[in-house]
């Protein structure tokens, strides 16, 4: 029974809250976000707080009466069947989750409280403590009696609800095994102890809620949502589109979008492994991005993403979802023409790439059947991608300047399928003075350097590309890293940005940070490799190679480096590190301007 007073708040014991969680009667919306406190520290803070009677915040709740406004889910881990949930969580997910994960011993790592003395029975707590259950201690204290001994207690036998008989439940089982003796009436008195620290945590702990009537109409307990989760994880506004259209066809659309996501062998690569809420809700972005573009006719924004999921993928339509897998599909294709050059991981790509346009654009480049033809409208896409990387285009009024971009290259495509070729004055603003490509001089800057290529800044990746595109091999075993094998390291985490001249060597210079991390100084290599090159002078590491492989001559290595766009001679070449630092930059500066020139200018037909 919940406690209530003349207040608005009311307030759940620790023990109802974990019980309306595990029946479902509290769920989640599912325009919610999933969980995101994979920080150790920030449970146990959090469940300290509890245990202490502190501040912890209040639960904001929306009631159902019977008939939720959103779709739900339950809490992670939580199996239970959410179609009575009587509450929503609109503001909490985070703590209840993470209560519920430490009490069930749902995730890796246990939760503990440390108590004063357990052979004393002095269960005062002193802090919580957590260990990742597959770590040497975390095996160790599984066991009983080794938590015994360190006076820690896990926070799962808590939940032990007792059924009336001293000797039954995980609390009575666990001090049989932490004692290990058979002394009975030393066990009962440990037992004793522990359902006196469970009544303590569990029933005589209570956290706050606010729950909101369920007359609260949808887009009110959204924007309540929206104000209230400001400082923690935001919803996405696909999600509040989905949310707020979910009886016009929105919940079909995230389950569609999901079950593409699953069985796509592109996209899992542009997201964070096992982060599905994420990429639900990014390609559903990119999705309404291109139906704005290709069904409506208008600049991809999202205040029309509602409007566009009620008339284009709505229930009323005929055959929503054969657009929406050829939408979906078109995406695929755009992003593997975007891996083509030079971004086939999440962490590749440069930033606000023209995913959009492209996928709107394709069914015009399939309408292609000329091999000529097709020939022409690959050099503009080409020279169009490297543009949207290697310019600022799209850095203000993107959406804008994507819309009026398609509409140029989609007039472009018609001209060449119609007389394969089109006027220079057809092509898109993208290619217009006002837009210039990086030269030599910017690219060599020390003072205001190009980013780093791992950065999230689009010229330091489209550094990184404009390498990557050229099949670079790596330096020692010559291997290539094209597509396949770059998403592959990444993957495993054996893809590195290896610093052509080494941290250690550029400190000992006295070069500063924006120096030393600047994004020409930066190559893909294989994780080996470049843990084999660090802190070695180039020089002294390009003969390591040699010496290692004794049948790899020093043209091979010259070629190997060139692969990357990376000059030979100007980092072998004489003079002190100083010298050959700042020659090898201003050197590889020019050598990539005049590779971006080349390949962002458009074909000789236009």
């Amino acid at each position: 029974m919940s406690h209530s007073s003349e207040s608005p708040y009311k307030s759940h014991s620790l023990a109802k809250w974990l019980d309306l969680a595990e029946s479902g009667d509290v769920a989640l919306p599912s325009f919610q976000r999933g969980y995101v406190w994979k920080n150790r520290k920030t449970t146990a803070d959090y469940l300290m707080a509890v245990f202490a009677n502190r501040p912890t915040g209040v639960f904001l709740l929306l009631s159902t009466n019977g008939q939720p406004h959103f779709s739900s889910r339950t809490l992670k881990d939580v199996g239970a069947d959410t179609c009575h949930a009587a509450s929503l969580v609109l503001d909490g997910q985070q703590r209840l989750t993470s209560l519920w994960n430490a009490f069930t011993n749902e995730g890796p790592v246990t939760y503990y409280v440390r108590v004063e003395d357990l052979s004393q029975m002095d269960v005062s707590i002193i802090r919580v403590e957590s260990e990742s259950n597959n770590s040497v201690r975390g095996r160790l204290l599984r066991e009983p009696q080794n938590a015994y001994l360190a006076n820690l207690v896990p926070l799962e036998i808590l939940r032990d609800k007792g059924n009336g008989s001293s000797d039954l439940g995980p609390i009575w089982d666990w001090c049989m095994q932490a004692l290990c003796d058979g002394d009975r009436p030393t066990t009962r008195r440990l037992e004793k102890a522990i359902k006196s620290l469970r009544k303590t945590l569990l029933c005589r702990r209570y956290l706050y809620y606010y729950e909101l009537p369920a007359e609260t109409d949808r887009k009110t307990a959204i924007d309540i949502f929206i104000q209230s989760n400001k400082s923690s994880v935001k919803v996405s506004p696909f999600d509040i589109a989905v949310a707020l259209a979910e009886d016009k066809g929105g919940e079909n659309l995230r389950a569609r979008i999901a079950k593409f996501h699953e069985q796509s062998a592109v996209t899992s690569h542009y997201f964070r492994k096992g982060d599905n809420e994420a990429a639900i809700s990014t390609l559903g972005e990119w999705l309404l991005f291109s139906a704005c573009i290709t069904e409506k006719g208008v600049a991809p924004k999202r205040q029309r993403f509602e409007q566009v999921i009620e008339e284009v993928f709505g229930n009323d339509r005929e055959d929503p979802d054969q657009l929406l897998d050829s939408i979906l599909n078109n995406l695929e294709w755009a992003l593997s023409l975007l891996a083509d050059h030079g971004g086939p991981t999440r962490q590749t790509l440069p930033a606000i790439p023209p995913l959009h346009v492209l996928a709107a654009i394709r069914e015009h480049f399939a309408s292609l059947s000329k091999a000529a033809h097709i020939g022409v409208a690959n050099r503009l896409l080409s020279a169009y991608i490297w543009r949207s990387y290697f310019t600022a285009r799209y850095e203000s009024k993107a959406n804008d300047n994507l819309f009026e971009d398609y509409k140029a290259l989609r007039q472009c495509l018609v001209s060449i399928k119609s007389r394969g070729s089109f006027q220079r004055m057809e092509a898109p603003e993208i290619f217009s003075r006002e837009y210039t490509l990086p030269n030599a001089k910017r690219l060599e800057d020390l003072v205001d350097p190009v980013p780093w290529i791992k950065g999230a800044a689009r010229l330091g990746r489209a550094i990184g590309a404009i390498a990557l595109c050229h099949t670079p091999k790596d330096w020692v075993t010559n291997d290539k890293l094209d597509v396949q094998k770059v998403r592959e390291f990444e993957g495993e985490g054996n893809l590195h940005r290896h610093h052509v001249f080494p941290r250690e060597v550029l400190k000992q210079c006295n070069f500063g940070k924006e120096a030393i991390y600047h994004g020409l100084n930066g190559v893909l290599l294989r994780k080996p490799t470049n843990l084999a090159f660090s802190k070695k002078d180039p020089r002294d590491y390009i003969q390591w190679i040699l010496n290692q492989r004794p049948r790899t001559s020093r043209r091979d290595i010259e070629s190997r480096l060139k692969s990357h766009l990376v000059p030979y001679r100007a980092i072998m070449g004489p003079g002190s590190v100083r010298q050959r630092y700042r020659n090898y930059i201003r050197v590889r500066a020019k050598l990539i301007s005049r590779t971006i020139r080349e390949v962002a200018r458009l074909p000789a037909d236009g």
